[in-house]
């Protein structure tokens, strides 16, 4: 989905934390794309369900494969 999508590209683009802000990608994404709290997290669960992001929410190879392929 375009939100999976997002989440990759914020993954492998953004620090998880950056100046004193947590969950700096987040943040980062909603500036840039409109992406809401809700829509973030479920698009990050769907990822690490598929083994995109690991646990810790980190993109895996297979993520990174993914950027850009239709998947």
């Amino acid at each position: 989905s375009d939100d999976e999508r997002m989440v990759l590209n914020a993954t492998s683009s953004w620090k998880s934390s950056y100046a004193g802000v947590s969950n700096y990608r987040f943040h980062e994404a909603r500036r840039a794309w409109g992406i809401t709290a809700d829509r973030w997290d479920a698009a990050k669960a769907s990822l690490i369900d598929r083994k995109l992001l690991n646990r810790a929410g980190a993109i895996t190879t297979a993520g990174r494969n993914a950027i850009g392929s239709d998947y």
